[in-house]
């Protein structure tokens, strides 16, 4: 017991050493760890920006930016005020799922969708100016919930 107790800490330690002397211009995957499901990636120039599901997480929406898509950084939220979207009755697995990240001509557009128990309640597009001014919200429609 006691030699495969030294065998599992030496393999670990092994490990650790190969993950940190990795060669320059190599990467770890998930080059963006932790809570990011269902990722749009857009390029504008030499950035690149990413939005990721958020489901009923308040703030919602999160958006990334990256030079090499290697090194992100968080620099905003899709979702970042109450009152762009009623949380109230959804579960854990419904809300905001799988936005798509787009860049047209000055603007950032963010598209959602927000389901309850697997039905559409509402689609949305969002957009923003490249320069940083306030998101608009637009609501495309609004489709029933099937009984």
């Amino acid at each position: 017991m006691r030699k495969r107790l030294i065998f599992v800490l030496l393999a670990f330690a092994l490990q650790l050493c190969a993950v940190s002397a990795q060669p320059p211009g190599t990467f770890r995957n998930p080059v963006l760890p932790g809570f990011n499901p269902d990722p749009s990636i857009c390029r504008v120039g030499d950035d690149y920006y990413l939005a990721t599901s958020s489901f009923v997480w308040f703030p919602g929406l999160p958006i990334y930016h990256s030079k090499d898509l290697v090194n992100w950084e968080l620099i905003g939220h899709g979702l970042d005020r109450p009152d762009q979207i009623d949380f109230t009755g959804l579960r854990e697995r419904d809300g905001i799922y799988a936005p798509t990240l787009r860049y047209h001509d000055g603007v950032f557009y963010l598209i959602t969708t927000a389901m309850r128990a697997g039905k559409l309640l509402s689609d949305r597009v969002r957009s923003r100016r490249a320069k940083g001014t306030p998101l608009t919200q637009k609501r495309r429609h609004r489709m029933r919930e099937a009984p």
